[in-house]
């Protein structure tokens, strides 16, 4: 691998970091005015929007899709899982709570699959635990397990990713994926009759999502997949919850306790730990 090349790489996960950190508070203060399904159900279309402008003209797209069937349909069927368990547990979780349990969840998985780094992995699932008792996390057992299987579904999402990249571009990988969940939001939300019209400062509110939850952060990551090793990749996540707690401290909106402190600066290091084992 180019020094070139590990260069882009890094630079493509400190910005997904710095956007990831943002757009989980985004997500969270929308998810408590707008039903999750419908927010997702418009932010995903703004998306698919915003890419198939780039790629409508990409000749013979469905012959590659076709030719990479079964790994299309994972990315489709792991990023509807993956971004339906991350609008609903952001509903109830704190934005940093949440990025905690999500993206630490992937690299301990990410270790499972691989049988890589399992004993930093063990640390971090400890840390992690610790981190949880420090929230008071108990009383939201269901939104903490629903954001853990998510930070799963999103390493698998990676390594499906990573394994079409020499048959798609960035942008044409991001279109592809969200083809799935459009259809079930649809589908859930004219069921349940939760589809309706809203002023349009709304709908302003959705493609501002779309972009720095989703656009962005996804197109940084992309990035970085394509140039770096998905492990390598994965073990800088816990970065992002850290960021976002950070800037949570700073903005007023939780209280330093030492026990929490503790937790991510433990987390940091050992994050650090992977990414010095993993290079």
């Amino acid at each position: 691998m180019s020094y070139l090349a590990l260069n882009r790489g890094h630079l493509s996960m400190l910005l997904y970091i710095m956007m990831t950190a943002l757009s989980s508070m985004l997500i969270h203060e929308t998810t408590q005015v707008v039903s999750p399904i419908e927010a997702a159900c418009y932010t995903f279309i703004c998306c698919v929007l915003f890419y198939g402008f780039f790629i409508f003209r990409r000749k013979q797209l469905l012959s590659r899709i076709m030719q990479q069937f079964y790994p299309v349909c994972m990315l489709n069927i792991t990023t509807a899982i993956c971004w339906l368990l991350t609008f609903y547990s952001l509903k109830v979780l704190s934005p940093e709570l949440y990025l905690f349990v999500y993206l630490t969840a992937m690299p301990i998985s990410a270790a499972i699959l691989y049988k890589h780094n399992l004993l930093s992995a063990f640390f971090m699932l400890i840390t992690l635990i610790v981190l949880l008792a420090s929230f008071h996390a108990g009383t939201q057992w269901i939104s903490v397990l629903l954001a853990f299987l998510g930070g799963v579904s999103g390493t698998v999402y990676s390594m499906f990713s990573k394994s079409i990249t020499a048959h798609f571009q960035p942008a044409e990988i991001l279109f592809l994926r969200f083809m799935l969940i459009i259809l079930v939001t649809l589908i859930v939300c004219v069921k349940t009759n939760v589809w309706h019209l809203m002023p349009l400062s709304y709908y302003e509110r959705f493609f501002m999502l779309a972009f720095i939850s989703v656009i962005l952060p996804l197109t940084f990551f992309q990035l970085s997949i394509h140039y770096l090793p998905v492990t390598q990749v994965l073990h800088f996540l816990p970065f992002v919850p850290l960021l976002c707690y950070l800037l949570s401290l700073a903005s007023g909106s939780i209280e330093l306790q030492p026990l929490q402190f503790a937790s991510a600066a433990v987390m940091s290091w050992v994050m650090y730990s992977n990414i010095k084992s993993g290079s």
